[in-house]
Formats: C-alpha cells, structure tokens, sequence
C-alpha cells in the first residue's frame, strides 16, 4: 500500500509528497522503509534514492553532511552548514528524489 500511494501521488504530478511511518521502537518501520526503499517499482521512479539515519542528538550539519555522502556515495569535507545547503540544493535541484530519515526520534513532554 506504501509503494502505491508513493506512486499514485508521482503519477499526479505531487511536487511534495511525505509519508510518515510511526511506531514504538521495534516493531519494524525500518524493515518496512527498506522494502520500499529497494522496491523495484520505486528504484525505477526515482533518480536519487537518500538513506539517512537520524541519532537521538539531532545534528542538522551531521544529517546534511549524511545526505551528501549518500548522493556522493563517498565522504563530504564540507563544514558549514550554508556551504552544505549550496551543496546539497546544488544536488537535488531538478531531479526526483526520494529521501528516508531513519530511527527519527519524537520525546514528548507535559508542561
């Protein structure tokens, strides 16, 4: 069902489309995103496929950094965080993309 709704929202000219997998920890989302994520059907509709995992102390520079070298498929020497942002606009200008932020973390707190 993932794949078809990833699809159908291609198919309908989305600029933007988000789906979001939520669940308490081990109960396989990241299985789940990978059977997307490497489903033929999506590897052919996709010209840059960007897998990143997302760590408890939440990095912007770290995650865009992460996303470089995914595209790159090789290290980023790249320090700060506008020249990254170049960098990565640079890269995914104009292309279809499909981006997954793994093990995204959500702390809730009563106040």
């Amino acid at each position: 069902m993932i794949v078809d709704t990833l699809l159908d929202d291609l198919s309908c000219g989305n600029v933007v489309s988000v789906c979001a997998i939520c669940g308490m920890g081990g109960l396989g989302m990241s299985t789940l995103a990978k059977l997307v994520y490497n489903d033929k059907r999506v590897e052919g509709q996709f010209d840059l496929r960007i897998w990143v995992c997302v760590s408890n102390d939440f990095d912007v520079k770290r995650q865009m950094r992460a996303m470089l070298e995914s595209i790159e498929r090789g290290g980023c020497d790249i320090v700060g965080l506008d020249q990254l942002q170049s960098w990565l606009l640079k890269k995914l200008c104009g292309w279809r993309f499909l981006l997954v932020l793994d093990d995204v973390w959500n702390e809730f707190s009563e106040n």
